[in-house]
């Protein structure tokens, strides 16, 4: 923090602090028009014109509504709607602080005469509905706080054979923005600069210097900047959690860095171990950022809920019934990720709590691939290369695309099974090039135990890896090594099998009918599906490009670091390996997640190779890392607003 103890260092930031906090407050300023499809927005599917998605925008701006409506879509379903509590009210945030015009289309209840009373931004109106569908024609006074609230009561209506209290149904709400008169949002904006400065201190914590951080916060402002611009009111909801997390994240560098000064690290290694502590806390609040947001629809969390308040009640063996057409069927589900969590009860005792703490923790585990990437490359190879290699490797695991999108499923046991065992592989990599001392063993072995007890899908992909790892080392004819590595791993399959999936020999709950998970497609066809949805679409999960960038960081691991040649080339090759299951069920191990921690260190290392030749291959390198980074976001931003469960969600 030397290069901070100057007054211009300090100005040099404050001033970059007040122009983010400006620009964020001239983007707050814009009004902006407002749809919302009540219940959701249709849109019919590209591949199957006949059948229609339900994009569910609304829930977090109402209150007092019931579930979305009707509960099944089909191509005949024109509009969707809720039905209102006798008194809901919408909430709109923070768009213009001007009167507005708000036009409501709703149902009325099927009688002669509905007295409805409308609240808006504390006016109330009062009017008669009868039977028809109307549309309202409104108009709002302004606040200067920015909000519009509307508020809907009405008798309550008996309707037969359905027990809830009814008020009437709600299509569609629009507003438009009549003026402009500037917006006070102290709250929203506060939170917004706060952030800004919370990046500056935490990038200066990282040990980087007084432009850098400045630079941190004009880019964080600018991508704040844009939220607003195309949708502020996702934005909006989302800003007091996203300041609340990196709040969190930001103390947590400061404690590290506090820390790193009794170290015995050396001054090069600490200063690395600051800047990927940095990029491990930016990859936690983006992943929280994500799963947190009040915009998130999830259909895997309850259930990983669930198994995890069983397992906190001691039930450890329990299978999970998936589609069997999926090729998934009855099978074990290890509770790794919940036993490794089991101590964060002691902080949140309220079982209602057990959800946020397994989206907390499993964004944790899984932001820790960061710095494990990072020391899979750098303990191999420990030059000004290969500490350029490894940085490179750790930032493109920040947006991980797949993962991201697990996340928002709520595939948890997934994504937390994977960070378990990455630790073991990498290890077992790193030992081998170290010369495979004994001390290592033990560690290993208890690691890749622990990765097999993750979850089942991983281990397979584990397992797969591992095989064409030892296959190699056999037509190399390294013996020793093949010997060793087969010590390490072998003891530890054993214990999982004899501890964990012993247990399910002759259980009758794995019975089922396996006739029913073979496909009707053929196998060239499914192929070409998966690697269009994966590899060859824009929003890909592991698009060509990156593996185009991982095969050539691959060419220059033969090269520049040959002992994870072999290991990248075997990890790569379990992708095309796992095609072999579409010969009898409908989707493969999802190796499009456990590729890509190898997909990141092949393009770390090119890369890497890359900036090494002179300033135009560095402004390369960054456009390329940048170019990346902001496709991963769009994508991933989308899929959080446009991913739905095929059903309605209350």
């Amino acid at each position: 923090m030397r290069r901070f103890g100057s007054l211009r260092a300090w100005l040099l930031i404050a001033s970059a602090w007040l122009c983010c906090a400006a620009i964020l407050w001239a983007a707050l300023q814009r009004p902006q028009r407002f749809h919302l499809a009540i219940g959701g927005e249709l849109r019919a599917r590209p591949d199957a014109p006949t059948v229609r998605d339900v994009y569910l925008f609304d829930a977090p701006y109402l209150t007092g509504f019931h579930a979305a409506e009707p509960a099944t879509i089909d191509s005949s379903t024109s509009f969707t709607y809720r039905w209102t509590e006798p008194s809901a009210t919408v909430h709109l945030p923070l768009l213009g602080g001007s009167a507005a015009v708000i036009d409501l289309q709703l149902l009325p209840p099927p009688l002669p005469a509905t007295p409805l009373t409308l609240t808006l931004n504390a006016v109330q109106l009062h009017t008669i509905l009868t039977p028809e569908p109307r549309t309202l024609h409104l108009f709002v006074p302004g606040r200067s706080s920015g909000q519009y609230a509307v508020t809907l009561t009405t008798p309550q209506f008996a309707a037969p054979d359905d027990p809830r209290a009814l008020g009437l149904a709600l299509v569609e709400l629009q507003l438009s923005p009549s003026g402009w008169r500037p917006i006070w949002a102290w709250n929203t904006w506060g939170a917004l600069a706060g952030i800004v400065a919370l990046l500056a201190l935490a990038s200066a914590s990282c040990g980087l210097a007084p432009a850098q951080a400045s630079t941190t916060a004009l880019l964080g402002a600018a991508a704040l900047t844009l939220g607003l611009l195309i949708d502020r009111s996702a934005v909006v909801l989302g800003a007091g959690r996203w300041l609340t997390s990196t709040l969190a994240a930001s103390l947590a560098l400061l404690g590290w860095r506090a820390a790193s000064r009794w170290s015995v690290l050396d001054a090069q290694l600490r200063r690395e171990s600051l800047l990927v502590a940095g990029l491990m806390a930016l990859a936690w609040v983006l992943r929280m950022a994500g799963i947190r947001h009040p915009q998130a629809n999830y259909s895997d969390l309850l259930l990983n809920t669930h198994n995890f308040d069983a397992v906190a009640q001691g039930s450890l063996f329990f299978t999970e019934g998936l589609p069997a057409e999926a090729g998934g069927g009855q099978a074990p589900y290890p509770p790794g990720l919940y036993i490794v969590l089991l101590p964060l009860l002691g902080l949140m005792r309220n079982p209602s709590a057990h959800t946020t703490i397994l989206q907390i923790g499993t964004a944790l585990l899984d932001a820790a691939v960061v710095p494990l990437l990072w020391w899979g490359v750098r303990a191999v190879r420990h030059d000004a290369w290969g500490r350029a290699a490894a940085l490179w490797a750790a930032a493109l695991y920040l947006l991980p695309l797949p993962l991201l999108r697990s996340f928002i499923v709520g595939e948890l046991a997934n994504i937390g099974g994977q960070a378990l065992a990455l630790p073991g592989f990498i290890g077992a990599v790193v030992w081998v090039a170290h010369g495979c001392p004994q001390r290592w063993m033990l560690p290993l072995s208890l690691a890749l135990a622990a990765g097999a007890l993750g979850h089942s899908g991983v281990l397979i992909s584990l397992g797969m890896t591992g095989a064409l790892w030892a296959l190699g080392l056999a037509l190399q004819r390294r013996w020793a090594v093949l010997g060793r590595l087969c010590l390490v791993a072998l003891p530890a399959l054993t214990l999982a099998a004899s501890v964990y999936y012993s247990a399910f020999i002759n259980d009758p709950r794995l019975v089922g009918d396996a006739s029913a998970s073979a496909s009707q497609l053929p196998f060239w066809r499914k192929t070409w599906l998966l690697l269009q949805a994966t590899t060859l679409r824009r929003d890909a999960d592991t698009p060509v490009w990156l593996w185009l960038a991982a095969l050539g960081g691959w060419l220059v691991a033969r090269r520049q670091l040959r002992r994870w040649s072999l290991p990248l080339a075997v990890w790569l090759l379990t992708a095309p390996l796992s095609f072999v299951s579409l010969l009898w069920s409908a989707q493969t191990v999802r190796w499009w997640t456990w590729v890509l921690p190898a997909l990141c260190i092949g393009a770390g290392l090119g890369l890497a190779a890359l900036s090494s030749r002179g300033r135009l291959g560095r402004r390369l390198a960054i456009s390329a890392y940048m170019a990346y980074s902001s496709v991963a976001l769009a994508w991933w931003v989308d899929f959080i607003i446009t991913y739905r469960t095929g059903a309605f969600v209350p």
